[in-house]
């Protein structure tokens, strides 16, 4: 499974906080402890660890309240208690 396809699938299950080891065939994602979850069918994925494993920095922007990873010049923002995300500036509805 390519980088690109993990942070494609994080988009499409993160909400507001996520927290979740995954194993993907011979991918791995290492959590540092974060317990992962099952909810309502979303299986939720810790961000950090996301982003350490895609090599992608994860920051919080406190003007907008999103936590947001950058991933090859483009960013991912996140924020908590919307089902919306951003995605290189473009909206994207989270299911």
């Amino acid at each position: 499974m390519s980088k690109r396809m993990i942070l494609i699938s994080a988009l499409l299950v993160a909400v507001s906080f996520a927290c979740m080891p995954v194993n993907a065939g011979d991918v791995n994602i290492n959590t540092s402890g974060a317990t992962p979850f099952v909810y309502n069918g979303h299986t939720y994925l810790h961000l950090q660890s996301v982003g350490s494993f895609l090599g992608a920095p994860v920051r919080w922007d406190a003007a907008k309240s999103q936590s947001v990873m950058t991933y090859n010049g483009r960013d991912f923002a996140l924020t908590p208690g919307s089902t919306n995300a951003w995605f290189n500036n473009e909206p994207v509805q989270l299911s």
